[in-house]
């Protein structure tokens, strides 16, 4: 049975946090690498400052031969091609300096559902760490300094991420609201 035109609900995970820091989304199976990583960065909270790219088997997957040795165009991979059934995944790898590694899982293909616009974010877990943080090691240095006022750190941090960061926080509203720019 082809699978066009059917809904990929998938799982971003952020490699080891913990506790794990996760979007559930569905897009489009229609939907090529490059719109996805679009969608990370909205879902994610990210500021697409960074190089990345995909890997899935032995296949790399990106726009910037500079930072990716040959890559295939995550332009014309869509999610149907390179992750087609349910339990397969790949990785995305965000900004190679802080390093942010995400396993991308498909969880399900389902049919459209009538009146949804694509993509949506439907559930998740936790604030994704700030941009540029250190990556999980630095994010969780700043998450103690946020919490312990004697440290020296604590105002510092507290100013950078704009005074206030509850990690804890998960707003899908905002988040949808940030998916309509790409629907």
């Amino acid at each position: 049975m082809s699978k066009e035109g059917f809904i990929h609900q998938i799982r971003v995970t952020l490699l080891d946090s913990e506790p794990l820091i996760w979007r559930r989304v569905r897009l489009s199976g229609d939907t090529n690498l490059e719109e996805l990583h679009h969608v990370i960065q909205v879902v994610m909270d990210w500021e697409d400052y960074h190089m990345h790219q995909f890997i899935a088997g032995d296949r790399r997957y990106g726009l910037d031969e500079d930072f990716v040795p040959d890559p295939e165009s995550e332009r014309t991979a869509t999610l149907r091609a390179v992750i087609p059934e349910p339990e397969d995944r790949l990785l995305y790898e965000y900004d190679f300096g802080d390093g942010w590694e995400h396993d991308v899982l498909v969880e399900e293909i389902l049919p459209p559902e009538e009146g949804v616009r694509y993509p949506v974010c439907v559930a998740g877990e936790y604030a994704a760490p700030p941009e540029d943080c250190g990556g999980i090691p630095g994010y969780y240095m700043m998450l103690e300094a946020i919490e312990d006022e004697e440290s020296p750190d604590h105002e510092e941090m507290l100013e950078w991420v704009g005074g206030d960061f509850d990690p804890v926080a998960l707003d899908l509203g905002r988040i949808n609201h940030g998916l309509e720019a790409l629907r």
